[in-house]
């Protein structure tokens, strides 16, 4: 595994000159690989997961379309969440990443080969129970913003209906994930609020109002340009959401909005908004007012989704957000998303799972499902080919195997 091993001297920072034709033989090899693959734009060509959760050692070179089958437990899941950690820097199950090193092992090392519009990049992660980490981009050091650019990912699984159900703090995540691959000058100014916005918060506690005024000044335009971009997204995306919760829940709901709400109430002045609650902001320690208070409420016949939906239709609706993005992304900037699909069988009957696989299809966007009926899933697939089928038990992978003939005609 010369991969494995270049990353981790790499991530050691024990690389040394002497290395350099190993890591050139490497990428040139792997390069080659990749001009000779019809995988879209961006994609994920081959995984080495090392310690991680409950999987000792992979190494998989994966297609457009990938299934991932085993009994519950054996780590599908985990292996999702490990590609998921190599584009966020983080975990879409725990907050402790520490938890995620294998029980006998120091630390876990993710790595990726990637074919991305901007060619072909190497990512790697690895992080230690002394909670140090790294994160390389082509053997460098590298900013978590810069990787995501890289390898946009959708990550849904049976509890995405939680888009409706959980707090505001996920749904302006939704909006921020879209604007962030959408729009360059977002995660700038994004940054810059949430400084600011952290600045102000600690003024506020140490109850030093003196100089609040000149950190609301540098503020309230952050905050309206914000407002500016989320809306100009909603508009845009709302009726490529109504085309699809139609299609998928096989209804006609003609009130589906998308109903934003920026943090405070733009008819007025924030500037003036901010003066009037300064002494509650005082009270409280921090900032009630600004787009970190904002909120995306879906609207179905005039009453909120969570109230109109059953489950099984808010999952759907949640598929339908998540996919308008990427294709409202793709009309805009012709970039595709990486999809970490984990049990899409649970609770949506066939006809469902056909819509969806054809949609993500037809997108030409690569696919990593889990599944424990895998022949179910294959059933669904129109493709013919450019399919690949682990198993993987106890966190060992077998060896994959491309599905040509499977599939019926």
């Amino acid at each position: 595994m010369v991969i494995t091993t270049v990353f981790l001297s790499l991530c050691r920072c024990e690389y040394k000159p002497s290395s350099h034709e190993v890591l050139s033989s490497t990428l040139q090899h792997t390069a080659h690989n990749h001009k000779e693959s019809t995988l879209p734009s961006p994609c994920v060509s081959s995984v080495v997961v090392e310690n991680f959760r409950n999987i000792k050692s992979a190494e998989l070179k994966t297609s457009t379309i990938n299934i991932i089958s085993g009994s519950n437990g054996s780590g599908k899941s985990s292996f999702l969440e490990a590609l998921f950690y190599l584009s966020h820097f983080k975990s879409f199950r725990t907050s402790k990443p520490q938890r995620l090193i294998h029980h006998d092992s120091e630390r876990f090392s993710l790595f990726c080969t990637a074919t991305t519009d901007s060619g072909f990049v190497n990512v790697g992660v690895q992080r230690n129970l002394s909670h140090d980490q790294t994160l390389k981009l082509n053997y460098e050091t590298a900013k978590t913003s810069t990787v995501a650019h890289h390898l946009p990912m959708q990550f849904l699984d049976t509890q995405c209906h939680e888009l409706f159900t959980a707090g505001p703090a996920l749904r302006r995540h939704f909006l921020n994930w879209g604007l962030f691959h959408m729009k360059q000058s977002f995660h700038h100014t994004w940054k810059n609020f949430c400084n600011i916005l952290k600045q102000r918060n600690a003024i506020l506690r140490q109850r030093n109002i003196n100089v609040l005024d000149s950190w609301d000044h540098q503020l309230t335009p952050l905050c309206e340009d914000i407002h500016t971009m989320r809306l100009d997204y909603v508009t845009q995306l709302t009726p490529i959401v109504k085309d699809l919760i139609k299609t998928l829940l096989n209804t006609d709901y003609p009130q589906v909005e998308l109903r934003y709400q920026p943090g405070w109430n733009t008819d007025v002045c924030l500037a003036s908004l901010l003066k009037d609650r300064l002494f509650k902001d005082l009270e409280l320690g921090y900032t009630q007012l600004g787009p970190h208070r904002a909120d995306l409420q879906i609207i179905v016949n005039n009453r909120p989704a969570q109230d109109y939906f059953s489950q099984g239709q808010m999952k759907l609706a949640a598929y339908a957000l998540k996919i308008s993005q990427c294709l409202l992304q793709k009309s805009i900037n012709q970039k595709n998303t990486i999809f970490l699909i984990d049990d899409l069988q649970a609770e949506l009957d066939t006809r469902k799972q056909s819509i969806i696989i054809g949609l993500l299809t037809e997108l030409d966007n690569q696919c990593f499902y889990t599944s424990l009926n895998p022949s179910q899933l294959l059933e669904s697939l129109e493709r013919k080919n450019d399919i690949t089928k682990f198993h993987v038990e106890h966190g060992r992978f077998s060896k994959a195997q491309e599905i040509h003939e499977e599939i019926s005609s």
